[in-house]
């Protein structure tokens, strides 16, 4: 027994071994690399960018709302405790089944479903919990016959005006709490259409919007009326749902994961597509296990699911099919590859009369040999990863090595394409 349970120590001090030892490789990789940082787009929680809801997902939960995400409704299980479901201008519709799930998880806890949609696509779960109101897709105008019409929203004793963008009416509303100005060409005059709806039913409220984007992080940071719907809905959740409610917001009806999974599945896969779903499936992760640790064990299903992405990625990187006896080594081959071409590059630095030790004086040399600034420090803090990466036999284990053989002769070619013209410019004068 005492062997039984020694080996089962030495296995999880492996396993979080390896799971250290990938994530410092993909840190590093987001950290040093010159690449764009990756996310989900659209008004996913877990975007960051403008047009993410990441900030919503903060001011509930300093609300003291505990809050996840969800990319799959039928994973969702609840203790009893009443829900609230988040709905922000999914890109992609709902099925019958999703929407059934979403639908019966309201009606048996109880709670609050919120819509901020300015599309169709989440009609299929109004319609399947007995809702009345329906978001109607046509596109509001301003009076400018634009796509941004002004807008009233009564919110109790509190009245907002605030500009929309690209908003819908909402038809069959029990109560309206907000109007747009609408204006259709080639008329003056604008007339009044509902953007805001409340309704009660047996044991859900119902909030709908005919536009996701004040809750959108572009316009929380706008501040003044943006900022006090978004408290609106906060508030009437913890008001309607209670504070032991938990909040569940969509997280995968958003074009990017479909066009990561449709990449993987397709002929080949861009790194970036890679790292976007490995920093999907990380921050899904996370919720799960900050809001349901006994949901540790899918947690860990998703752990080597991302492990899977990673190596069929890779294969669909290096462009052939993947063999098909077992692989015998997980050395991603290409780091001596990459050793060469990086000496060449270091070469070229030394040529100009630069050292090749990244550092504010290698920008500076670089800078008086003539090049852009912006390109000084993209080429420095590549050669600081790259010594970095180079320096770490762990990264040998990543799929790299060959996007950086690919960074290393664009940046080579750049310099030589500079170097070239300096030499003809001298030789014509």
């Amino acid at each position: 027994m005492r062997k039984v349970g020694l080996a089962l120590l030495l296995l999880l001090k492996a396993s979080a071994l390896a799971a250290l030892l990938l994530t410092i490789a993909a840190v590093a990789v987001l950290e040093y690399a010159d690449l764009p940082t990756p996310y989900p787009t659209g008004s996913s929680p877990i975007n960051p960018g403008h047009f993410g809801t990441s900030m919503l997902v903060e001011m509930l939960e300093g609300y003291g709302l505990r809050v996840g995400y969800v990319s799959d409704w039928s994973y969702v299980r609840t203790e009893g405790e009443r829900v609230a479901v988040l709905i922000v201008s999914p890109e992609l519709g709902y099925d019958h089944g999703e929407a059934s799930i979403i639908a019966r998880l309201l009606t048996s806890s109880g709670g609050v479903l919120v819509v901020a949609d300015e599309t169709t696509a989440s009609n299929a779960v109004l319609e399947l919990l007995g809702a009345r109101a329906r978001v109607l897709g046509n596109r509001l105008l301003d009076e400018r016959y634009d796509l941004y019409p002004r807008s009233t929203f009564h919110l109790g004793a509190l009245e907002i005006v605030l500009r929309l963008d690209k908003a819908s009416e909402v038809g069959n509303c029990e109560t309206v709490i907000g109007f747009a100005e609408s204006y259709e060409y080639p008329s003056t005059e604008p007339e009044l259409k509902p953007v805001g709806c409340v309704e009660s039913l047996d044991s859900v409220t119902v909030l709908v919007l005919g536009d996701g984007s004040p809750l959108t992080n572009q316009a929380q940071q706008l501040g003044g009326a943006y900022r006090e719907l978004a408290k609106f809905v906060a508030l009437a959740i913890r008001e309607k749902c209670g504070r032991e409610c938990r909040v569940f917001m969509e997280a995968g009806k958003y074009a990017s994961g479909e066009s990561f999974f449709s990449s993987i599945h397709g002929e080949r896969a861009s790194f970036l597509e890679l790292l976007n779903g490995v920093s999907y499936y990380l921050k899904s992760l996370e919720s799960a296990l900050a809001t349901d640790p006994l949901e540790g064990v899918r947690g860990e299903a998703v752990a080597l699911l991302v492990l899977v992405i990673v190596v069929t990625a890779s294969a669909r990187l290096s462009g052939e099919r993947a063999p098909a006896e077992p692989l015998k080594s997980l050395t991603w081959r290409g780091r001596e590859d990459f050793s060469k071409v990086f000496e060449a590059l270091t070469e070229l630095l030394s040529l100009i009369g630069c050292e090749t030790v990244p550092s504010d004086e290698l920008v500076r040399c670089l800078e008086r040999a003539g090049y852009s600034r912006e390109f000084s420090a993209k080429l420095s803090r590549f050669v600081r990863f790259s010594t970095f990466a180079l320096g770490r036999k762990t990264l040998s284990y990543m799929p790299i090595w060959r996007l950086m053989i690919r960074r290393a002769l664009r940046y080579a070619e750049e310099m030589l394409e500079l170097s070239e013209a300096k030499l003809l410019g001298e030789e014509s004068a």
